[in-house]
C-alpha cells in the first residue's frame, strides 16, 4: 500500500500526469475511508464485497466477484475466507455446477452493509468536498469510462457511483497498465516519479524528492538505490551540506525519462482507447480540483 500524504503540493513535473493524480486521489481515499473501522464496522474491501453480493440477482461465484471488483482470485479468496469466518458470507453448492460454490450475504452481512451506509456517504462527501454535484457526477462518469476499457470488468451497480471506489479501481488499473508500458525500459511507475522530480528540481536531496512525491523518506531510499544501480541516478556530495547527498540524473537517466514520458503520453489512447484519451484533460482537471489544488 502506498505511503504518503494526499495533501502534499503537486510537483510541477507530475501535475499533468493522470496516473500520478489518480495516485494522489487514492491516498485521499485512504485518508477518508481507510482508517481502522469502529466497533461493528467492516474494512472498506470487505464492504465492497458485501455490497456487490447484496445487489447480485442471485448467489455468485468468487470469480465473478473478483472480476467485478478488479481483484485477483487469491486476494478475493482470502477476503471470502475472512467474511465467512465472521459469519457475513456463506458458501453454498452452485446448482449449475456442483463442483463449485456460490456465495451469498448472510443476515449479519446485510446488517453490516446497512450499518456502514451512513459512514460511506460521509466519506464520499468528504472526498468530493471541493467538487460541485455536477463535477462529481462528471468525474464518476469519466472514471467509469476508464474502467470500462478493462476486459471482463463488471462494476456492481451499488458501487458504480461511489467516487472512492471508482478512484481506487482506476488508480490500480492505471498503475498496472503503466508498469507494463515501462517494463521494457527497466523501470516502473515508482521509478518514473522519482526520475521526473530529480530532473525537474535537481540536484536535490532524497528528502526533497520524498516531499515532492508526497511519501515518507524511507519509501524513496530503495527507489533511488535501484535507479543508482542501473546508472540512471547519481548521488553526489551536497556542496551546501557535506553530510548529505544531492541526486542528479545521468545521461542514461535523462534518456530513459524521455522515453518513459513518451510511452505514458501514448498510454491512454493505446490501451484505453480514443474515447478515454479524449477525456484525459477534463479528468485531470477534476482530479486536481478534488485534491484542492485548483
Amino acid at each position: 500500500m502506498p505511503e504518503g500524504s494526499a495533501g502534499a503540493p503537486l510537483p510541477q513535473a507530475l501535475a499533468d500526469v493522470t496516473g500520478f493524480l489518480l495516485r494522489r486521489a487514492y491516498l485521499r481515499v485512504l485518508e477518508v475511508v481507510g482508517a481502522p473501522p469502529g466497533a461493528g464496522r467492516q474494512p472498506a474491501r470487505h464492504l465492497a464485497v458485501l455490497m456487490a453480493l447484496d445487489t447480485a440477482a442471485a448467489p455468485v461465484s468468487q470469480r465473478w466477484l473478483a472480476e467485478s471488483l478488479g481483484l485477483n482470485r487469491t486476494v478475493m479468496g482470502r477476503l471470502i475466507d475472512e467474511l465467512e469466518r465472521d459469519g457475513l458470507v456463506e458458501r453454498e453448492r452452485n446448482a449449475a455446477d456442483r463442483r463449485s460454490y456460490a456465495l451469498r450475504t448472510t443476515a449479519k452481512g446485510l446488517e453490516a452493509v446497512a450499518l456502514a451506509a451512513p459512514d460511506l456517504d460521509r466519506a464520499d462527501a468528504s472526498l468530493t468536498a471541493h467538487l460541485s454535484a455536477r463535477e462529481r457526477a462528471r468525474l464518476n462518469a469519466l472514471l467509469r469510462e476508464l474502467l470500462s476499457a478493462d476486459p471482463g470488468r463488471r462494476l456492481p451497480e451499488v458501487l458504480a457511483d461511489r467516487t472512492g471506489f471508482l478512484v481506487t479501481q482506476a488508480h490500480l488499473l492505471m498503475r498496472s497498465r503503466a508498469d507494463g508500458a515501462l517494463r521494457e525500459l527497466g523501470i516502473e511507475v515508482r521509478h518514473f516519479g522519482t526520475l521526473a522530480v530529480v530532473s525537474d528540481v535537481g540536484p536535490c536531496s532524497q528528502q526533497e524528492v520524498a516531499s515532492a512525491l508526497g511519501v515518507t523518506p524511507p519509501v524513496v531510499v530503495p527507489i533511488v538505490d535501484e535507479l543508482e544501480s542501473r546508472d540512471f541516478v547519481r548521488r553526489e556530495r551536497n556542496p551546501s551540506d557535506r553530510r548529505s547527498y544531492a541526486l542528479r540524473l545521468t545521461p542514461g537517466g535523462e534518456r530513459t525519462l524521455g522515453e518513459a514520458r513518451e510511452r505514458l503520453e501514448l498510454l491512454p489512447a493505446g490501451v484505453f482507447g480514443e474515447k478515454q484519451a479524449a477525456g484525459g484533460p477534463e479528468l485531470r482537471a477534476l482530479l486536481r480540483r478534488l485534491l484542492g489544488v485548483e
